[in-house]
């Protein structure tokens, strides 16, 4: 990888570099596990997020969601994660079960 080809196979299949300046974004959640075989440092991830965050022009959130364990998606984490995950998704999605209330005025 220390050609100019190889370089840009490592850009092209880059997450991270693929981020453009400016986008709008849905709600997004990017999911990581702490011992996750993938990813060596939690760095990677982060700094992933922090790139969408930066370039999102939207009001969606763009959220990091880091659980313990390997390789596995969200849904397959504890009950308490699935449940999260989708009560998330339904929120976003618009289900009016699972919209904010809203607040009493503050005195």
């Amino acid at each position: 990888m220390n050609t100019p080809d190889g370089i840009r196979s490592l850009l092209m299949a880059s997450p991270y570099h693929a981020v453009p300046a400016q986008l709008r974004l849905p709600a997004v959640i990017v999911h990581s596990a702490s011992d996750d075989y993938n990813f060596g440092t939690q760095m990677l991830p982060a700094k992933f997020v922090a790139r969408l965050q930066a370039a999102n022009s939207g009001v969606q959130p763009v959220l990091w969601w880091q659980t313990s364990g390997g390789h596995r998606n969200i849904i397959n984490q504890d009950p308490a994660t699935a449940a999260a995950a989708f009560a998330f998704m339904l929120w976003q999605t618009g289900d009016a079960r699972y919209q904010p209330k809203a607040r009493p005025p503050s005195r």
